[in-house]
């Protein structure tokens, strides 16, 4: 994995050199760093209740488990684009998941805010683990659909 050569990168990368392994890796470090960076932000500057602090360790903790799902689902069929497969798929589903979550959530959310602004952050907190964990559910469900031997056939037909 390249951290810095550019230039290496985009020569193995036109050869075909980087192979469908490698190039999971860097997808796991981008979806990492930026899940990382994500929370970091909420951390800082104002206090988080533990709780939160709990649940971000928890989203941390999905993206991993969740990513490194998805790969295995691809590779145990037939181990091709994944990155590609991750990357396009998951737009529609994150949409999807996003659409269910906020339907489901409005009106809790509303009822809280007014009833209980309090309460209001740690339920959000792990309401977002929850949308997490049904996003890399339902992109590992696709993935398993589209590594399938049949429907890559079809696809390309």
């Amino acid at each position: 994995m390249y951290f810095w050569n550019t230039r290496q990168l985009a020569l193995d990368l036109r050869e075909g050199k980087v192979t469908e392994r490698q190039q999971m890796w860097y997808l796991f470090a981008y979806v990492l760093l930026t899940t990382l960076s994500v929370l970091l932000f909420d951390w800082f500057p104002e206090e988080s209740s533990f709780l939160s602090k709990i649940a971000d360790v928890a989203v941390v903790v999905v993206t991993i488990v969740g990513f490194l799902a998805c790969y295995q689902a691809n590779s145990r069929r037939d181990d091709e684009d994944f990155v590609v497969r991750f990357i396009c798929m998951g737009w529609p589903v994150m949409w999807r998941v996003l659409a269910f979550a906020f339907a489901l959530a409005v009106v809790p959310a509303i009822v809280v805010s007014i009833a209980a602004p309090a309460y209001l952050d740690p339920s959000l907190d792990w309401f977002g683990v929850l949308i997490e964990v049904a996003y890399f559910v339902r992109l590992r469900y696709w993935l398993i659909e589209i590594s399938t031997i049949e429907i890559s056939v079809e696809m390309n037909a």
